[in-house]
């Protein structure tokens, strides 16, 4: 419906596509996502939902050429290409991307950097971002049970400690 009222908006499309990706329905994520860009080449959100999917599709070189684009004017999309170079085996680049994320922590919200820090086994770290996160009250925050992939720290008592804290239940492992 949206859509319907604003066609020219890519913000509608890209929350589409997010549903989409979500979802794991990562196909129709790249055809939404395909409008988002036709009306908005540049926008870094166009260009990491774009990456997502490709990761979900196991695409990689690909999802890289698209979050390095997302992160040249926000570093906030790099802690989905370092989760993305995880997914795909690349440790060592990964570590080189979180020193650069770090380096910029308050720049970057703090569930994609728990998500980040998760995956690369920095367990206390992503506690320590989350608890930061519900503490500031991060607009992000109500998503970390079904927008975030954190890995083992899903089993962390802590983990779901902060879940029940904010009403909240595990209901996806996301990809990408």
């Amino acid at each position: 419906m949206a859509q319907e009222i604003d066609p020219l908006g890519p913000a509608f499309t890209s929350w589409l596509t997010e549903v989409y990706l979500g979802a794991g329905r990562f196909d129709e994520a790249l055809v939404e996502n395909e409008k988002a860009l036709e009306l908005s080449p540049g926008w870094a959100r166009a260009r990491a939902d774009r990456g997502w999917a490709l990761v979900g599709k196991g695409r990689f070189e690909e999802a890289f050429v698209e979050y390095q684009a997302a992160s040249e004017n926000s570093p906030r999309w790099k802690t989905h290409y370092g989760r993305a170079l995880i997914k795909a085996g690349q440790l060592a680049e990964a570590g080189l991307v979180l020193d650069e994320v770090m380096a910029v922590r308050a720049e970057v919200p703090a569930p994609p950097l728990a998500s980040f820090q998760a995956l690369y086994g920095d367990l206390d770290g992503a506690m320590e971002s989350l608890e930061y996160g519900y503490e500031s009250r991060s607009a992000l925050m109500p998503w970390i049970g079904s927008w975030y992939d954190f890995g083992d720290l899903v089993d962390d008592p802590r983990f779901q400690d902060l879940l029940n804290r904010m009403n909240l239940e595990l209901i996806a492992k996301p990809v990408g």
